[in-house]
């Protein structure tokens, strides 16, 4: 945003008000003027009630959720075939999660879709804009493909958009934070140079790479995606800094549960923490 505001400091910036970030968050984007907030249409118990949790991934939970309807394209990948039913090297990742397919959790992609996605293509029906989006095809394999698929620009699509930092790395972020001495949210912390004594004064200029020295991420705060490959630091973090918020998180909307089941299922020294 700050590059496209100093082309054209009009340009609208869109926050989808979930209530589910780090209240920082919400104040830090009061800050800033041409700012739009939108609201989910449902309510989260509601999307949990019915839709279940987005783990490990939305790719993942997507296959799982139509699996379970019975679509044969997602029943194949789930079990490493390609579209025509022959074992595919490319899909064999997949198979390890055929014991949550398997398991009484619900799973899908629609704890995003709902909470984000459905607010935003609603608010672009309803104003005719197209937005500017800043995803980086490092992110995931999802986004990368859709990248090399359509590069930075996809007027000619059926959603059209803007991707310009799609080829940006999360250090060029880091990096252009510190270069122009931006502002960041109180969660992230500050952005410092790996190995850098808090406190310390450099003398020459920062080369990186660079880290915050809070959350790396934000996002969801009940969010489980990935948390399997970070021994569920985050949901530590959360009992710490708002313990009822994680006991909210844990017992009235179930996902003690499913974070359980990973520990037993996919535990690799993780820290008991449910």
């Amino acid at each position: 945003m700050d590059i496209a505001r100093q082309i054209d400091n009009r340009i609208l910036a869109v926050f989808v008000d979930t209530w589910l970030e780090y209240p920082q968050i919400r104040s830090f984007v009061g800050k800033f003027d041409n700012v739009v907030m939108l609201k989910p249409t449902m309510g989260l118990k509601d999307i949990i009630r019915q839709y279940g949790w987005c783990f490990p991934g939305k790719d993942v939970a997507q296959t799982i959720w139509y699996a379970r309807q019975g679509k044969e394209w997602a029943l194949n990948k789930l079990h490493g075939l390609d579209r025509n039913g022959k074992k595919s090297e490319y899909r064999q990742g997949y198979t390890k999660w055929l014991p949550l397919y398997e398991s009484d959790i619900l799973i899908s992609h629609y704890y995003c879709v709902k909470q984000n996605e459905e607010p935003i293509a609603l608010y672009e029906k309803q104003t005719g804009r197209h937005p500017i989006l800043a995803l980086m095809a490092e992110e995931s394999a999802r986004r990368k493909e859709a990248y090399l698929r359509t590069g930075c620009n996809s007027f000619e699509s059926e959603r059209p958009l803007s991707k310009p930092m799609g080829f940006w790395r999360a250090q060029d972020v880091l990096r252009y934070t510190v270069e122009k001495q931006l502002e960041i949210a109180e969660p992230y912390g500050e952005v410092v140079e790996v190995g850098q004594v808090p406190g310390q004064i450099g003398f020459f200029p920062s080369c990186g790479p660079f880290k915050c020295t809070g959350e790396q991420r934000t996002g969801c705060l009940f969010c489980p995606v990935g948390c399997h490959l970070t021994s569920f630091e985050k949901f530590v973090r959360l009992k710490a800094y708002n313990p009822r918020l994680y006991d909210f998180c844990m017992e009235e909307l179930g996902e003690k549960k499913l974070l359980s089941w990973i520990e037993i299922n996919y535990r690799r020294g993780y820290k008991q923490i449910v």
